[in-house]
C-alpha cells in the first residue's frame, strides 16, 4: 500500500477509536482546495449575524414600483365607477335622438319650392345642436372629474416635487400612469364619436322627389295642354325610407292666374287588401283621412305656390286589426285634385302606393302602378265629396 494511503487509514482508525466526530473543516491536499462543511455551529452563527442587521432597507426602485401599483389600483377603481355613467349617458342620448323626426326637403331646382320647410329644418338643426351640446358637456365634465381625481390621488403618492418638475406630479412613473389613464377615459367617454353622431343626425332629412308634374301633359284627346286649362301646374313629391312603412308626400300647385289661396286641394282614396292576386277586401273610394276635415288637405302658401304637405296614405300599425294583414298587401289608390275659387275641379293626378305586411308584421311600402297620371276629370273626387 502506498505510504500516503497507509497514513490516511491510520488517522481514520485513530479518530474512530477515540470516538471523535469529523471536523467541520478538512484540508484536501490532493486537489490543493479547501472543502467546507457547514455544521450547526456555523449556521447558528450566520442566523445571529443576520438578526443583528435588522430589516433590510427598501430600495428606491421597489418604493417607486409600490407607488405605481397603488396608483394603478386606484385608477382602475375610478374607471370602474366612470364607465357605467358613460354608458347611461350614451343610452339617454340614443333614446332622445331616436325620437327625432327628420325634416323634409323638396328635391327641386325651383328656388321657391326649395325654400319650403326651411323653418322646420332650422328648428330641427337647433334641437339637435342643443341635445348634443348638453351630452358633450355632461360627458366632458365626467371625463374631467375622473382625470382630476386621478391626478389628486397621484399627487398624494408622489414625493415632493421640485420647481422645475413637469407633469401632474413631477414623478415620471406616476405621470405616465396618469397620462395613460387620461387616454383610456377619453376613448371610453367617446367625445369624438359623439361629434360624428352629431353631424350625422344634423344632416338627416327626408328628400322628397318629384314623381309627377303636369308639364307637358295633354288632355285625353291629345290636343290641349293640361297646364293651359289648369292655369297653373300640379306637382307631386314623394319620398321616405321604404323600409319604415311611412311614406311622405307633398302636393303643390303653382298658380299662373289668380292667387294661390283662392285654390284648394281635395283627395280621396281606395284601399284594397290583397293576398297575391286575390282581393280579400275592398273598402271602396272614401274621403282621405286628413287633419281637420276629411278629404281636404291642409295647405300653406309659398310665393306663387299652394302646398299641401300631408297627402300620403298610411297604414296604422297600432290598430287592433293590423295582425290580420300579415302576409298581405294593402293597395291604396289616391286621387288628388285642385279646386278653383268657385269650388270646381280644375284637374288632378291619380297615383298608387302599395304597402306590404310580412308574416312577422314588418311594414314596407313602395310606389306602384307605374307613373302617376294626369286626370282632368277626377270623377271619384266629385262623387265622394259631392262636387
Amino acid at each position: 500500500m502506498p505510504r500516503h494511503r497507509r497514513h490516511a487509514a491510520a488517522v481514520s482508525l485513530l479518530l474512530l477509536a477515540a470516538g471523535c466526530s469529523m471536523p467541520s473543516m478538512v484540508e484536501a491536499t490532493s486537489q490543493n482546495t479547501r472543502l467546507i462543511e457547514s455544521g450547526p455551529s456555523v449556521a447558528a452563527g450566520n442566523d445571529d449575524q443576520l438578526a443583528g442587521m435588522g430589516e433590510p432597507a427598501i430600495t428606491h426602485g421597489a418604493l417607486n414600483r409600490s407607488r405605481t401599483r397603488s396608483l394603478n389600483a386606484t385608477l382602475e377603481d375610478i374607471l370602474k365607477a366612470t364607465l357605467p355613467v358613460v354608458a347611461r349617458l350614451h343610452g339617454e342620448l340614443t333614446a332622445v335622438t331616436d325620437r327625432l323626426v327628420p325634416p323634409e326637403s323638396l328635391a327641386t331646382t325651383d328656388a321657391n319650392l326649395r325654400a319650403w320647410g326651411q323653418a322646420s329644418r332650422d328648428n330641427y338643426h337647433a334641437t339637435v345642436d342643443v341635445i348634443y351640446d348638453e351630452a358633450h358637456k355632461r360627458l366632458q365634465s365626467l371625463a374631467d372629474s375622473a382625470l382630476a381625481t386621478a391626478e389628486s390621488q397621484a399627487r398624494m403618492l408622489a414625493p415632493p416635487r421640485a420647481p422645475l418638475d413637469t407633469g401632474a406630479t413631477g414623478d415620471p412613473s406616476l405621470d405616465t400612469a396618469v397620462t395613460s389613464f387620461d387616454e383610456v377615459v377619453d376613448g371610453a367617454v367617446g367625445l369624438r364619436e359623439i361629434e360624428t353622431r352629431h353631424q350625422q343626425d344634423r344632416s338627416r332629412q327626408v328628400d322628397l322627389f318629384e314623381i309627377f308634374s303636369t308639364f307637358g301633359s295633354k288632355e285625353p284627346d291629345g290636343t290641349t295642354d293640361a297646364e293651359a286649362d289648369l292655369k297653373g301646374r300640379i306637382l307631386l313629391f314623394v319620398g321616405g325610407d321604404e323600409t319604415l312603412g311611412a311614406p311622405r308626400a307633398v302636393l303643390a300647385f303653382r298658380t299662373d292666374a289668380g292667387e294661390p289661396d283662392e285654390h284648394r286641394f281635395a283627395q280621396v282614396t281606395r284601399h284594397r287588401v290583397m293576398r297575391g292576386p286575390t282581393i280579400v277586401s275592398d273598402l271602396g273610394w272614401r274621403a282621405a283621412p286628413m287633419p281637420g276635415r276629411a278629404g281636404q288637405p291642409q295647405t300653406e302658401v309659398l310665393d306663387r305656390y299652394l302646398v299641401a304637405p300631408r297627402v300620403e296614405p298610411a297604414v296604422d300599425r297600432t290598430a287592433p286589426g293590423y295582425d290580420q294583414l300579415r302576409d298581405m298587401r294593402v293597395v291604396v289608390d289616391i286621387q288628388s285634385a285642385v279646386l278653383g275659387a268657385d269650388g270646381k275641379v280644375l284637374g288632378g293626378v291619380d297615383w298608387r302606393v302599395e304597402f306590404q305586411v310580412s308574416t312577422g308584421g314588418a311594414l314596407t311600402w313602395q310606389l306602384a302602378g307605374g307613373r302617376p297620371k294626369f286626370d282632368p276629370y277626377c270623377s271619384e273626387v266629385k262623387a265622394v265629396l259631392g262636387l
